[in-house]
């Protein structure tokens, strides 16, 4: 089945849209889900968003600063997990949240001209969607991650095509991936579509060497090092223990002057995972490769710092920390998550290998260490393929085609 990007007759509007939007936060500092729609609101023009989300956060004052009106519907449980204040909350719970949630986006619609919802994940999806269709608004279902294929999409996941308006991805890939997995008929194939994310090419843009080195200086990246970045939030679908694990050791054996890097989320006093990889580190005596930073709000000097960024996750839809590293001309090596081959290996600007192949991610790792004219080669691709595909102008003229629609 073909996915294609979305297109309806070249027309400009000059009216003004009211869209609005659903957004569910971890609280995450980085989420990288939550970055990718902020770009496009802020970028937008000719629409006047609306947010819903369940949380303070920075992100807050962004879609403020945007022109944005922000709605905090707080909901009793942290979006990923069972538990209220140590113990689960049951079910019943859960479901009278649905309903307040729903009972609140139903109101929203029925009193206002607002007549687009977009839906940025899952738990904002069902938290809106019945409230949103009652009221007769068009939904559109934004899907951010392919399941492993350990995992099944239940019957949830076929209502949820049968009664959004449009299911919108990240890559073709993502959309023939989905429609595959969901034995979507060619007929209804339609209704997904796919957009590129957005990256701020101003920021996540190639330096020279000068200045590389001297960010490198100030990052406290010493000169002999190979620098390999992981750039993700610690949980299990991010997979950092597994990579300790079963690579760190290798991996320290075959280039002995590597060093990992760990960004994102890192509180190993507070998240289990993040301590168990912090154990795992001592344990197996890898404390000289690898340093956890931790988040940083200088993440553009770290990918033009880095040598590399790898991404042997468990599942993805299109890595934002691959994107973002391309653009400032820094090879990505990848597992074969959903949209890096047609990312890295269409565009030569990464290189792929098979989900779980640790021994294959490491080779990869120590060839393109001692291949200098390779890595220039993959960075300079990266660079000139992410002025193509991300640009932000671009990308937001196809969410306004949708929501004008």
């Amino acid at each position: 089945m073909k996915i294609n990007t979305f297109q309806v007759e070249n027309q400009t509007k000059n009216t003004s849209t009211t869209v609005i939007f659903v957004i569910f936060q971890t609280g995450n500092r980085a989420n990288g889900g939550v970055e990718s729609i902020t770009q496009v609101i802020e970028n937008l023009e000719n629409i006047k968003p609306i947010i819903i989300t369940q949380l303070e956060t920075p992100f807050n004052q962004r879609w403020e600063k945007a022109g944005a009106e922000v709605k905090v519907w707080p909901i009793p449980y942290s979006i990923g997990d069972s538990l209220l204040q140590g113990n689960y909350l049951s079910k019943w719970q859960r479901f009278k949240s649905l309903l307040l949630t729903n009972y609140q986006m139903f109101k929203l619609v029925k009193t206002s001209k607002y007549r687009v919802i977009h839906c940025n994940d899952p738990s904002a999806f069902w938290h809106t969607i019945l409230g949103a269709k009652m009221a007769q608004a068009s939904v559109i279902f934004n899907i951010r991650d392919v399941k492993p294929l350990n995992e099944n999409y239940g019957f949830k996941w076929k209502i949820a095509f049968k009664i959004s308006d449009r299911q919108l991805v990240l890559s073709r890939e993502m959309g023939e991936t989905l429609a595959k997995r969901l034995s979507i008929s060619p007929k209804n194939i339609d209704k997904i579509s796919y957009i590129y994310s957005i990256v701020d090419l101003k920021k996540m843009t190639p330096v020279n060497q000068e200045k590389r080195l001297e960010i490198r200086q100030k990052l406290k990246i010493d000169s002999d090092k190979f620098a390999i970045g992981y750039i993700a939030t610690f949980s299990p679908k991010k997979a950092q223990l597994d990579f300790i694990e079963k690579a760190g050791k290798n991996l320290k054996k075959s280039l002995p002057q590597a060093k990992i890097y760990f960004l994102g989320d890192f509180e190993p006093n507070n998240n289990k995972y993040a301590h168990s990889c912090q154990q795992a580190t001592q344990k197996l005596n890898l404390e000289n490769s690898i340093s956890f930073i931790g988040y940083t709000n200088q993440i553009s000097h770290w990918y033009q710092a880095l040598d590399v960024i790898i991404v042997p996750t468990k599942n993805e839809g299109l890595a934002r920390c691959s994107i973002e590293s391309i653009a400032c001309g820094t090879p990505v090596i990848s597992f074969n998550v959903c949209s890096a081959k047609e990312i890295l290996e269409e565009n030569q600007c990464g290189i792929v290998v098979e989900m779980n192949d640790y021994q294959a991610l490491v080779a990869k790792i120590t060839m393109l260490a001692s291949n200098r004219e390779l890595s220039l080669m993959l960075g300079n691709n990266g660079a000139q393929i992410a002025k193509k595909l991300f640009e932000a102008s671009k990308i937001v003229q196809e969410y306004k085609k949708i929501y004008q629609k």
